[in-house]
């Protein structure tokens, strides 16, 4: 419901009801809005993009309950939560999907929000049904979504087939760099956990397979009371978290040194080292 000053200010603008009329029948969305009575909830109007939505002409819809707005729709749970609002005239939003019209297994899909009109005495009169064709939208997320997909397959044979050991560490929490420096150390040790590693990353460490590293805590392989360790440490904190040909002492599962050249990126957002990703070679004679 307008308020009384929008409606005021409607008033000495001096809009003509028509022109309001022919704005809601010439919108690219679709509009329509139903009556509600006791027993009865039917279309009052219903604009020109609605008509094309829904192939149908105003002058067979107006005065027919609102479910024809809708035609058929297979999902159940979409059904029952559009027949609650239209029921209890509350605020609801949906992307309904339905086979295209030109009958070629494909679907169109539109976003559907339904909104309650109130009279003076909070008693909802009206509903308007509002109707936005999404399909071009939601086919190109569709085609994101594969490609990203696609992406990720190839980055995983990647790993899998390199002859580098490549991995990631996410810290948890992340690193603040406002910190003092001596603090980023520690929790560089201390917040570091496997995130993501291929298999040579795990027989770097003494184990069989990546699955094996993720997980665990980077402590258990890098000793943070070996003196060299926390120099490397203080210098990569001191660029940033990039690391290109740095030796790193750490040991396997077995307690066995090794000595480790790596190559590290990290990602850094909200002025916080989130994870770094690193390419590591086993250089231990």
């Amino acid at each position: 419901m307008l308020k009384q000053e929008e409606k005021d200010t409607i008033n000495n603008i001096g809009i003509p009801i028509e022109i309001l009329l022919d704005a809601l029948a010439e919108v690219p969305w679709g509009i329509a809005i139903t009556e509600r009575k006791e027993s009865s909830n039917n279309i009052i109007f219903i604009n020109q993009a609605f008509e094309n939505m829904i192939a149908c002409e105003a002058k067979l819809v107006v005065g027919q309950d609102w479910q024809i707005l809708l035609g058929k729709i297979e999902d159940l749970h979409l059904t029952t939560k559009i027949h609650k609002a239209a029921r209890d005239g509350k605020h609801c939003s949906v992307v309904i999907s339905k086979p295209s019209q030109f009958g070629n297994d494909s679907y169109s899909y539109h976003e559907l929000s339904i909104a309650p009109m109130c009279n003076e005495y909070a008693d909802v009169t009206h509903l308007i049904w509002l109707m936005k064709d999404v399909t071009d939208q939601i086919l190109k997320e569709a085609q994101l979504v594969s490609a990203v997909e696609k992406t990720e397959e190839r980055f995983a044979a990647y790993l899998e087939n390199a002859n580098e050991a490549i991995w990631r560490i996410d810290f948890i929490p992340p690193i603040q760099l406002s910190e003092p420096l001596s603090q980023q150390v520690q929790k560089i040790f201390d917040n570091g956990v496997f995130a993501e590693a291929n298999n040579t990353a795990a027989r770097v460490y003494g184990l069989n397979v990546g699955t094996e590293l993720i997980g665990k805590p980077l402590y258990e392989f890098m000793e943070k009371t070996n003196p060299e360790n926390i120099e490397q440490m203080i210098e990569y904190a001191n660029n940033k978290y990039n690391m290109k040909n740095v030796i790193t002492y750490e040991k396997t599962a077995n307690g066995i040194t090794r000595t480790i050249i790596n190559n590290i990126n990290p990602a850094i957002e909200n002025n916080a080292v989130q994870y770094i990703w690193g390419a590591s070679l086993d250089v231990t004679d």
